[in-house]
């Protein structure tokens, strides 16, 4: 299964410019690789995250980035939207993000790099126009919201090897092998 055969519409929000407190509906779910937290607000995805710890770790993270909103657990709808992400169907989703604009402009670059090819955190930092910020690049993808959609693991380090992954290491891994990456 490739997991990138999805087109992404996204607005991202500058969280200090941003003032408001939309409603999110969250809910666990599994995927293709593993449990995951999975969080929506009117306007898009703004939580996906493998989970590697209790649910409770990833409710207390999105209300520290989404300080004034209410959040419901929406188990189905937010599962619906799950099989959508992970399914072989290209879909346009809607992402809803909140981060610096340096954060912002990482992930924007992520979003336009072509499928199925690596890259170093130093290509990357480069790309986004931030050729000596390797180490607030590779910050802004520790960053990520959105596992999987922003794809972070599509990022390794200069000398070949993985780097790290906030899902675990394992599925980075998983992810890559299945979806036959390569480095040029």
């Amino acid at each position: 299964m490739a997991g990138h055969k999805i087109k992404i519409a996204y607005e991202i929000v500058n969280f200090n410019k941003e003032n408001s407190a939309p409603q999110i509906n969250y809910g666990t779910c599994n995927s293709v690789y593993g449990e995951i937290f999975l969080a929506t607000t009117l306007k898009g995805i703004c939580n996906l995250q493998f989970m590697i710890h209790e649910k409770n770790f990833y409710l207390e993270n999105l209300l520290k980035k989404w300080k004034k909103s209410s959040i419901k657990e929406t188990k189905e709808q937010v599962c619906k939207l799950a099989k959508k992400i992970f399914s072989q169907e290209k879909e346009e989703l809607s992402l809803h993000l909140k981060g610096t604009k340096f954060q912002l402009k990482v992930w924007q670059t992520l979003l336009t790099l072509p499928e199925n090819k690596l890259y170093s955190y130093q290509e990357l930092a480069e790309l986004a126009g931030y050729p000596c910020s390797v180490r607030a690049a590779a910050n802004a993808i520790a960053k990520n919201p959105v596992h999987y959609l922003i794809p972070c693991h599509k990022i390794i380090r200069k000398d070949g090897s993985l780097g790290g992954y906030a899902g675990g290491i394992h599925k980075k891994k998983l992810i890559l092998s299945s979806e036959n990456y390569t480095k040029e």
